[in-house]
């Protein structure tokens, strides 16, 4: 019996139209490659590999990064995980490293969902 392991991206979902190729993670819900005719136009990176440039990424539900993960929202103070310890920043919002669902997925178009749950520090849906 052979273990199947899946790469740190997760599934890759692959969009063709022509001679341009794309290709979206799982993981992230990141633009990972796009060819049009063989020739890559992003700073592609591997699928077994974990892209720490956030390009192509939906950083969601913030953007950049959170001075001391603290932030005041109609008068209440919230306080995030450090993502960044060492520059005291929460970074890049909360959904960097979880699975997307795909919704619809075809070789022309991709669907991705993820329900982000209430948790401390960002106790909304």
């Amino acid at each position: 019996m052979t273990a199947i392991t899946e790469p740190p991206t997760g599934a890759q979902f692959e969009l063709r139209r022509g001679r341009q190729r794309l290709v979206v993670t799982e993981i992230g819900a990141g633009v990972r490659s796009w060819t049009v005719g063989g020739q890559e136009l992003l700073a592609s990176f591997d699928p077994g590999a974990y892209d720490a440039a956030f390009a192509g990424r939906v950083l969601v539900p913030w953007p950049n990064r959170v001075r001391d993960g603290r932030y005041e929202l109609d008068g209440a103070e919230h306080r995030l995980e450090l993502s960044e310890p060492e520059r005291g920043n929460a970074l890049h919002g909360l959904v960097l490293r979880s699975r997307w669902r795909g919704v619809l997925t075809s070789a022309r178009r991709v669907a991705l969902s993820y329900a982000l749950a209430p948790a401390a520090g960002y106790p909304f849906e």
